[in-house]
């Protein structure tokens, strides 16, 4: 006798940023704007108030991300189905949300790799004295 889950098995691929994309992909709406708001709000607070320890932000900002990107590939994917908007503005709200997703996927890029620059800097301690 076969049970079968009461879920759908994991989205599977080859990578680690494949199954990322999927994911966010078909993750909720309100699973990603939390994603977006609260990796945004925690990023801010621990500049605001922990100035001193900027790092411990990126890890939020990268969440954030992550969370704005989700919701930018599914703004998209939703586009074509809007019936009430022109082929121009359709055109046009995809070329924005296209730049939108761009932007966010540099400016996660660019956080990771400020985040294992500082992990690796950290263990590795001061630099000896030659």
């Amino acid at each position: 006798m076969v049970i079968s889950s009461a879920q759908s098995p994991a989205p599977r691929s080859e990578s680690l940023a494949g199954t990322l994309a999927i994911a966010g992909r078909t993750a909720p709406i309100a699973v990603l704007i939390t994603l977006a708001t609260t990796g945004t709000i925690a990023a801010i607070a621990i500049l605001v108030f922990a100035r001193a320890h900027w790092v411990l932000a990126l890890p939020f900002a990268l969440v954030a991300k992550f969370g704005a990107w989700g919701l930018e590939e599914q703004g998209r994917a939703a586009l074509p189905r809007m019936q009430s908007l022109t082929p121009t503005q359709r055109y046009v709200l995809d070329g924005i949300l296209h730049t939108l997703g761009a932007l966010t996927i540099i400016a996660g890029a660019v956080a990771s790799t400020a985040l294992i620059l500082a992990v690796t800097f950290y263990f590795a301690g001061s630099a000896p004295v030659l």
